[in-house]
């Protein structure tokens, strides 16, 4: 028993180790994407928006555009295509492509996108929002300083501008 008994003491500070890294790591995950404990975006955040379309916003309107297409990924249920774009009046325009997943009305990126889009700081998650009736992909940076629901528009995030329209029944004969 006294070779066994430290063998258990090991396991078990090990797996005491272990449960702690990863509380810790779920802390790091909520500090690392701003907005996940903002108050407002819980009261708005929407799990049953329908994220296919074209989608867009402007931080200088006659400036600057930016558009994102999300298109379903082929034979991967819940993942989804997107491509950035981003056009400026000085500097002409740039597409950046990504994949992401949506769980809750969270899309995650494949990889955060950087100096294209609505928000200065790079980021790799768009909360899926709606408020008074308008859907916005809202991304993390902004999430983190929202303080009303009103200050949602297309200056701080994406607003969807076209869906696919769905197929109509056909009528009976």
């Amino acid at each position: 028993m006294s070779i066994s008994s430290p063998l258990i003491l090991a396991v078990l500070v090990g797996a005491a180790t272990f449960a702690q890294a990863r509380r810790g790591a779920a802390l790091d995950d909520a500090e690392k994407v701003p907005g996940r404990d903002n108050a407002v975006l819980k009261k708005i955040l929407s799990s049953d928006v329908e994220i296919i379309g074209e989608w867009g916003g402007s931080r200088l309107p006659r400036y600057e555009r930016n558009v994102l297409w999300i298109t379903p990924e082929p034979n991967k249920e819940g993942s989804y295509s997107l491509e950035f774009y981003f056009w400026m009046d000085k500097g002409g325009g740039k597409t950046e492509r990504r994949t992401g997943t949506l769980a809750g009305g969270i899309l995650t990126l494949d990889k955060p996108v950087k100096e294209i889009g609505l928000a200065r700081d790079s980021y790799d998650v768009l909360y899926a929002v709606r408020v008074d009736g308008k859907t916005f992909l809202l991304p993390s940076p902004h999430a983190g300083d929202l303080k009303s629901a009103d200050e949602l528009r297309p200056r701080i995030a994406y607003q969807i501008r076209k869906q696919p329209e769905k197929p109509r029944a056909r009528p009976r004969q």
